[in-house]
């Protein structure tokens, strides 16, 4: 089996792998991830929704080709002492899912009620973030003054 067989056959093996991964991630988005079942209790029906984000990425290569031989760094070099060429073939990849809770939907004999989920920390970190971005254009702008 020649290298580039090889090449192929280890680049169709990642191809597939990679493709099984984005089976995976994709089986993620489907409505049952947003859309929690729906709860019966006293009454009330309570359903969660969700924010569901997704990231991706993979990439393949293969290649073959010869090394420069002793004879084109040195002309002098003899064929037989140059390296044998050569080929090879990989990928990778990678990728994520994520779901948080955005709203909690409550319907009962009064109507249906949305109310959010405040994500607490998440609003703390933009908060700090925003003051330190502030503090620093503003240090930024008192040096440049003087």
């Amino acid at each position: 089996m020649s290298i580039w067989s090889k090449s192929v056959e280890a680049a169709q093996h990642n191809q597939a792998e990679g493709m099984h991964t984005l089976d995976k991630l994709f089986a993620v988005t489907q409505p049952g991830a947003v859309y929690s079942q729906p709860v019966h209790a006293n009454g009330q029906t309570v359903i969660t929704l969700s924010e569901v984000t997704v990231g991706m990425g993979f990439g393949y290569g293969i290649g073959e080709g010869a090394p420069p031989t002793e004879q084109e760094n040195n002309p002098a070099a003899s064929e037989q002492n140059a390296p044998a060429g050569g080929g090879g073939g990989g990928g990778g990849g990678g990728g994520f899912s994520a779901g948080r809770p955005v709203a909690i939907v409550t319907v009962n004999a009064d109507g249906v009620t949305v109310k959010p989920v405040v994500d607490v920390t998440k609003l703390s970190i933009a908060f700090f973030t925003t003051f330190g971005a502030m503090a620093l254009m503003l240090a930024r702008m008192s040096r440049a003054s003087r």
